[in-house]
């Protein structure tokens, strides 16, 4: 447990045991270990919101990865083309005018 061998761990709880007391000492042990278990629960809640992320992410990009088409051929799909004059000639690109008469 976090590294420490049996004598090490053992020598920490003779010194708390000593700096802390025999009455108090249950205590703090119960504190540290709410604390400690507070700190796993937050420490999985954040793995679990980054897994999610992640994973939305990744579908995200598998969606457009499976696309069939390119960013600029699925542009190209969503511009309708603007009439020209050579296909519907001018009246379809200015309606309201008339074309004047030559008088010359």
């Amino acid at each position: 447990m976090f590294g420490l061998s049996l004598a090490h761990m053992i020598l920490l709880g003779a010194l708390a045991l000593i700096v802390i007391g025999p009455k108090q000492l249950p205590e703090v042990a119960r504190t540290l270990g709410r604390f400690l278990n507070e700190i796993k629960r937050v420490t999985s809640d954040v793995t679990k919101t980054i897994i999610e992320a992640r994973d939305i992410t990744d579908e995200e990009l598998k969606k457009h990865a499976t696309s069939p088409y390119t960013p600029k051929e699925a542009l190209h799909e969503e511009a309708a083309p603007a009439p020209t004059s050579s296909e519907h000639g001018p009246e379809a690109i200015l309606p309201d005018e008339k074309p004047k008469a030559d008088n010359g």
